[in-house]
């Protein structure tokens, strides 16, 4: 199972997420889901020169953004609700803790 976390408040934005889906191994389509979204996500966030911090690794990825804004809670909005929409068709595959105080 995926598990994500995401601290978001009105000065920061943190998404830890780690494990793997296993819907179906080698041609894991909940797997490339949550990553195409985090992936554009993080893109988004470096072309905007947004991101604090940035790692990926084989058991878990870290994204730290350094404020937030109007333009950058629009994107982080974007992102939850991809997330979460997965998480409903998906729950056996993908767990969300939501921290939000925005």
């Amino acid at each position: 199972m995926v598990e994500v976390q995401i601290n978001r408040t009105d000065d920061i934005f943190n998404i830890k997420l780690s494990g793997h889906a296993l819907y179906n191994p080698g041609n894991d389509i909940v797997c490339a889901a949550i990553s195409s979204l985090v992936f554009a996500f993080a893109g988004t966030l470096k072309n905007k020169e947004y991101i604090h911090r940035f790692d990926t690794m084989e058991e878990y990825s870290i994204i730290d953004v350094v404020s937030m804004d109007q333009y950058l809670e629009a994107i982080t909005d974007q992102l939850i609700v991809g997330l979460l929409q997965i998480e409903k068709k998906y729950s056996k595959n993908l767990s969300i803790k939501l921290i939000d105080s925005l």
